[in-house]
């Protein structure tokens, strides 16, 4: 026992158990019972571990798994007295289970199922005997059984996806120069050498040994990587799903069930697209490595402040369902598993309809409603006037005065022209444009809602608004758009009278052609009443705009159709109006004139008008 304390004592006086309140958990193991021990890895062959319902799934990433092959091979290559006993692994805490068919113990893993699982996956890929069977209650038996064998195409959860990468990582890690060599001596290690801290919780009578598990789960679990909201509900529905009366092959079957349903759901929150759209404006701003997390926190409510207490969400529902009466907790948790998947389905209503998509979306990145006011009305109102109260909320919004006059008078800069004006204003304009004329094109395509809201986005003046300034960059873009090449390129630092020189010589030479379009291309130099009217702006992301900075028309035109060309999100408007679709003279395709400027808001008024009213 001595020995053990010592080697104990070691472990949690390292650096990765600094801050871990699991440390005080294994005092208390440790000065409490006489069920802790050590065990080599060799010594679990042929033993049955189960990981059940209420676990999270297994979620080491490339850097864990990666740091336990680095420890273990340091430790197989340290030489003499610097070599310790053996390598101590972080514990694994166990409970009695049931028994196979030939009477052998089924170990329900507690803690420890991210370290047995990758240990696992290591056996398997070194083709090592000593194998323990490793199941998970609510999985597929065969996958992990036959990881070697297995591609992303045989993936149906997220558990198996990670099965995956953990192998690959395992795979990738040996066959590098450094370590594909080493197979045989790390086997030995890992099997000899390498033992793990494991605590056997003492069984409870009267069918409490589910519960007691359950507990020590959520106790040890509280100090490492945290759990998440999700997870720790997921363990709650899972088991209580079932009558405590049901048997228990009726038992597994409605939370095999349940748990398929939640991969599904997962599964599909997986989407990026579709995902991009939902949380769009976020009303709780964090991140969520389960996505069906999001779903829980918008039935619970509440703003950014109330979710400060990460476990709010989770308290909610544990105090929900677990009242006194015992007969009713299978009824909550079919109802609150009814209001989860309603909810994906309101989702997924709205993502598919196109008139829904666009208005919601449109509705979320404006800021004319909040996602929850939308959710709760879209389960009180039909869906035509839920759409009609949807197009009103945006013009509140966006056009006060009514539409024509909002987007006549609205103006980049103010009269004076020395500050800009509501920059928001003209960019959810913009927006709404593009999403009306997808709304009435009434075609398959999309506005991409979620690179939309990731990018950084410019009101980009079409014709320059910096005329004098740039006017050698600009003849250097349009001799670069034609292709002329004559001796030299013109140098940026050539001033007026060095231009105008060139300028006789292409003279002198006859190139007509060019010296006509390079005069017409001065009047474009000229600042004209139209610059910061919203028929000279449009939407266009940053890297874009910044990268051409202040080209002329034609040179931005082909910058355009060069990104639509190969594939690249340019809102569809931007696309329409350099292609001039919205001008009535085709006559001249190179020049951004009033006319065009004046036929574009024209435009702009009648498709927002069609779909949202006047």
């Amino acid at each position: 026992m001595d020995k053990l304390l010592s080697q104990i004592k070691s472990l949690l006086e390292s650096e990765q158990y600094k801050e871990c309140s699991l440390k005080n958990d294994i005092n208390n193991l440790i000065t409490q019972n006489e069920n802790l021990n050590f065990k080599p890895i060799k010594d679990l062959n042929k033993f049955h571990f189960n990981i059940p319902s209420y676990q999270r799934g297994y979620r080491w990433q490339v850097q864990q798994v990666e740091d336990l092959l680095n420890d273990i091979n340091d430790y197989a290559n340290q030489q003499g007295a610097k070599q310790a006993d053996f390598y101590c692994l972080q514990p694994i805490v166990v409970m009695e289970g049931g028994k196979t068919n030939d009477s052998k113990i089924i170990w329900d893993v507690i803690d420890g199922q991210q370290r047995l699982t990758t240990i696992f996956i290591i056996l398997q890929y070194l083709k090592l005997d000593a194998l323990y069977s490793l199941e998970y209650e609510t999985r597929d038996k065969d996958f992990l059984n036959n990881i070697i064998n297995k591609t992303e195409k045989d993936i149906t959860n997220i558990d198996e996806f990670h099965f995956i990468q953990a192998y690959k990582t395992i795979r990738n890690w040996f066959e590098n120069k450094n370590n594909k060599d080493n197979k045989s001596k790390l086997g030995e290690t890992l099997l000899e050498q390498t033992q793990i801290i494991w605590y056997q919780v003492e069984d409870k009578a009267n069918g409490e040994n589910l519960k007691s598990s359950i507990d020590a789960f959520m106790r040890l679990n509280s100090g490492k990587i945290p759990l998440t909201n999700s997870e720790m509900i997921r363990a709650l529905f899972l088991i209580n799903c079932a009558d405590e009366n049901d048997s228990i092959e009726i038992k597994l079957s409605k939370q095999q069930k349940l748990a398929a349903e939640w991969d599904n759901l997962e599964r599909e929150l997986q989407n990026e697209d579709f995902w991009g759209f939902i949380t769009l404006n976020n009303p709780f701003k964090k991140e969520y490595p389960n996505r069906i997390e999001f779903i829980f926190d918008l039935i619970e409510g509440g703003t950014v402040k109330d979710h400060q207490d990460k476990y709010s969400t989770y308290r909610r529902y544990e105090e929900f369902i677990n009242p006194k009466d015992k007969d009713e907790v299978q009824k909550k948790i079919e109802a609150l598993w009814l209001e989860v998947k309603q909810y994906y389905w309101r989702f997924h209503e709205w993502y598919i309809d196109n008139e829904l998509y666009h208005l919601i979306g449109l509705s979320l990145l404006s800021k004319s409603s909040k996602l929850q006011d939308m959710l709760k009305s879209a389960n009180k109102e039909q869906q035509s006037v839920f759409i009609s109260n949807r197009k009103q909320e945006i013009k509140q919004k966006l056009f006060k005065n009514g539409v024509e006059k909002t987007i006549k008078n609205v103006s980049f800069e103010k009269e004076n022209g020395d500050s800009i004006t509501d920059k928001e204003k003209i960019r959810n304009i913009l927006l709404c444009f593009n999403v009306c004329t997808l709304v009435n094109n009434k075609n398959s395509q999309q506005f991409d809602f979620k690179s939309y809201d990731k990018n950084k986005w410019d009101i980009e003046h079409i014709r320059s608004q910096t005329p004098e300034r740039n006017s050698i960059v600009w003849l250097n873009e349009i001799f670069k758009y034609w292709g002329y090449k004559k001796n030299e390129e013109i140098p940026d630092d050539t001033d007026k009278e060095k231009l105008a020189n060139k300028i006789k010589d292409y003279e002198n030479n006859k190139d007509e052609d060019l010296i006509v379009e390079v005069k017409k291309y001065f009047g474009e130099y000229e600042q004209v009443s139209f610059t910061h009217k919203i028929g000279n702006l449009c939407l266009l992301d940053a890297s874009t705009n910044r990268g051409y900075g202040n080209a002329p028309f034609p040179v931005k035109r082909a910058t355009i159709l060069a990104k639509v060309k190969e594939s690249r999100f340019i809102p569809i408007s931007t696309r329409n109006l350099f292609l001039k679709v919205y001008s009535k003279n085709m006559s001249n395709m190179m020049h951004w004139q009033k006319e065009d400027c004046d036929d574009y808001i024209l435009e702009m008024i009648n498709e927002i008008k069609t779909t949202i009213g006047e």
